[in-house]
């Protein structure tokens, strides 16, 4: 999208410049033939090869479209600006957020402001209406690299010896930094950044968790829940609303425990939300179970044991029939590593069946039962049913109750 709405805007500059005696056909294609070579764009190119002079280029842009121009060499990036979009959607589209009007609306650089789409996506994400300046005089896609990668997006502090601090540096302390940002967002913002953020640290689920005077926000990281965020309660709620909407549930009920599903796209990356609700005694809690399914399955050898306990743990999987029971507390990596089993066990037990609450993970060579209790599928249904096709192994997910324990023996 980015590289076809900017091969447009170029040809209609292109043709403004030569129908005002700027240039001519043969030097636009010319510079064309350079600027493809280059991977530079266009415009940059004609004030490179001196074809047209850099003022009188602006000039037409601003006469004749109304579009401003930014000079990349010396714009100067304000970092609450830049703290409005995540940088996925910065880099997905090519935009670099370089500060305000005075009307509040957010002033993007860009090699394409005829994207419209653009526009409005990055309006329903920050809350701000935006406005579109022509990038000019270098790279945009470099400049943002390095605007990001500064830390200014966190911080917006350089590090003890003047330097930008390193993102790795920071990264305990990003979310601790960015409450107040986050605060001031827009719920649809704030929940694409803090879910983001998650992703990003690998965290297995969020917590947002109400209190008598604000929300806190906790990951689960390793296993081990810590809190990264405090935010207002009037953002906590808007927050599980907009949660509510993306997942299918009633936001009008607050007190009866709902369940629900989203996605959210990162720039090339899906991933998959679970979602849980209940109230509580300050509102309403909600737990989301990131299911990032981009980084695959892990082996046996990459779960963390210790040579004689995998040893042992294969040795029992190798066993003709018995029961294998995996426990532990939340995010300590029971599905994860039932998963690794089984992937283990695939092209040499034949019929592989599972019963799953939900499945996480669609595997070909497996068939995969998902528990559904509005349709009467619950574990004991299911571990009866895969009894008839007779299965080499039935793994099953989530904690046994006595029905399911009964059933197994």
């Amino acid at each position: 999208m980015v590289r076809r709405s900017g091969a447009a805007f170029e040809e209609r500059v292109g043709r403004i410049l030569i129908d005002a005696g700027y240039v001519t056909q043969e030097q636009i294609k010319k510079v064309r033939q350079v600027s493809e070579s280059s991977s530079d764009g266009l415009l940059d190119t004609l004030v490179y090869l001196k074809v047209i002079p850099a003022d009188a280029l602006a000039t037409v842009l601003t006469d004749r479209l109304r579009i401003p121009v930014v000079d990349l060499k010396s714009v100067q990036v304000d970092p609450n600006a830049i703290r409005t979009v995540p940088e996925e959607i910065a880099r997905d589209h090519e935009v670099l957020p370089i500060g305000f009007d005075p009307d509040g609306s957010l002033r993007l650089a860009t090699a394409t402001p005829n994207d419209f789409q653009v526009a409005t996506r990055i309006s329903s994400i920050t809350g701000h209406q935006t406005r579109f300046v022509l990038a000019l005089g270098g790279r945009l896609s470099e400049l943002i690299d390095r605007t990001y990668a500064s830390g200014s997006v966190r911080s917006g502090h350089p590090g003890a010896n003047g330097a930008p601090a390193s993102p790795a540096a920071n990264a305990p302390a990003a979310l601790a930094l960015s409450g107040e940002n986050i605060a001031e967002m827009q719920a649809v913002q704030a929940v694409e950044t803090i879910t983001l953020q998650a992703v990003k640290r690998r965290a297995s689920d969020v917590h947002l968790v109400p209190t008598a005077d604000s929300a806190k926000v906790l990951f689960r990281l390793d296993g081990v829940l810590q809190k990264v965020l405090s935010l207002p309660l009037r953002l906590h709620e808007s927050m599980i609303s907009r949660i509510k909407v993306l997942s299918d549930m009633d936001i009008s009920e607050s007190r009866r425990p709902q369940d629900g599903s989203f996605s959210l796209r990162f720039g090339e990356r899906r991933v998959d939300f679970r979602v849980s609700a209940v109230g509580i005694t300050w509102g309403e809690m909600m737990v989301i179970r990131i299911l990032d399914r981009t980084g695959g399955l892990m082996g046996l050898e990459d779960l963390g044991l210790d040579a004689s306990p995998l040893k042992t743990w294969r040795q029992l999987l190798s066993l003709p029939f018995g029961m294998l029971l995996v426990s532990g507390p939340t995010g300590s990596g029971k599905t994860t590593t039932l998963y690794s089993a089984v992937m283990e066990l695939v092209g040499d037990r034949g019929n592989i069946m599972t019963v799953e609450d939900p499945v996480e993970y669609r595997i070909e060579d497996i068939h995969q039962i998902e528990v559904n209790r509005a349709a009467g599928i619950d574990f004991p249904t299911g571990l009866r049913s895969i009894m008839r096709p007779g299965p080499g192994h039935y793994p099953r997910g989530r904690d046994p109750g006595r029905g399911d324990c009964e059933d197994g023996r």
